[in-house]
């Protein structure tokens, strides 16, 4: 994982598994573990996430069809 990717995949995302999802690695315990090591090399500034990058995966809606779709609301 190059620097200047790492800098970038860490800025936009709130969690290490967003982080491995946008360079396109397995979320895997051995990639969790690269990931937070080369985060640590590279002093990468992480206060900014929440740990809960799952709750926020766009392949998963946070609504179903059937919430939204309702007739005659707002």
């Amino acid at each position: 994982m190059d620097r200047q990717a790492a800098r970038r995949a860490v800025a936009i995302s709130r969690s290490v598994r967003a982080v491995l999802i946008l360079l396109r690695l397995i979320p895997t315990g051995s990639n969790y573990a690269q990931v937070k090591r080369r985060i640590e090399e590279l002093n990468i500034n992480t206060d900014h996430f929440t740990g809960t990058g799952w709750k926020h995966d766009p392949r998963s809606p946070a609504m179903t069809l059937e919430q939204v779709l309702v007739e005659n609301s707002t």
